[in-house]
């Protein structure tokens, strides 16, 4: 008998124990899914404004360009809208900064610093250069070329019947440097590639690792986690 009221009670202090238990277990959860919920609608805040922050001054705002090759820098621009691009005269500077990963001092005082690889121009088939077509290949060929004004010439007044010195006077007049031909020819690029969806064109090739932003704030921390209809509707006009 003793035995039995001994085995009841612990019953009894086991099923007050477990009670006890559940309902501070569920008091935990609850302060855990309060606390998670303020941080997703925190971040989503956050998120909604960078977003908008990005559409609003990509199209406006100072942008370095930059081609990576083979982990090396092979041309580049700087723009803002209603301004002409700059094309870098020597980028020498620009390559000896990157092997330092210094980004900062690549992106100067620009809003956003773009590292772009060959892949995000596959669609491009060809680009307008000084009124005559080129194809990307060709383009490619130029920009990995020590002296790519010359072999343009050459290309353009062959496939167009002018002389060829002409045509290099010209190049000549317009760019004072073979890297600053680079920067134009890779400018003629970005512009077309970019024409259609702008920033969201960005967005796009940043998920599919075609692209490097710098500074990399929280619309790109977090751009793996979330699906690509968010920033079409965000995007849209």
């Amino acid at each position: 008998m003793a035995g039995l009221i001994v085995f009841i009670l612990i019953v009894i202090a086991l099923i007050l124990l477990t009670v006890l238990f559940a309902k501070h277990f569920f008091k935990v959860i609850a302060a855990l899914w309060s606390v998670f919920f303020i941080f997703l609608v925190i971040l989503a805040v956050l998120l909604y404004f960078d977003i908008k922050d990005l559409h609003a001054k990509f199209d406006t705002a100072e942008k370095v360009i930059l081609l990576k090759e083979q982990e090396s820098i092979t041309t580049g621009f700087s723009i803002r809208k209603n301004d002409d691009p700059l094309f870098f005269q020597d980028i020498a500077s620009y390559q000896q900064a990157f092997k330092e990963k210094n980004y900062a001092r690549l992106k100067g005082n620009a809003y956003k610093l773009l590292i772009t690889e060959k892949e995000l121009f596959n669609d491009i088939s060809y680009v307008d250069i000084m009124g005559y077509p080129l194809s990307r290949e060709k383009l490619f060929v130029y920009l990995n070329d020590a002296s790519p004004r010359r072999k343009a010439a050459k290309q353009i007044a062959t496939e167009n019947a002018i002389p060829e010195e002409r045509v290099f006077q010209q190049i000549q007049q317009e760019f004072q440097t073979e890297d600053e031909f680079k920067g134009y020819l890779f400018a003629k690029l970005v512009g077309k590639s970019l024409e259609k969806e702008g920033a969201n064109y960005v967005v796009r090739a940043y998920k599919a690792g075609q692209v490097e932003i710098y500074p990399e704030t929280i619309t790109f921390k977090v751009i793996d986690f979330l699906p690509q209809f968010i920033f079409d509707k965000l995007f849209e006009e």
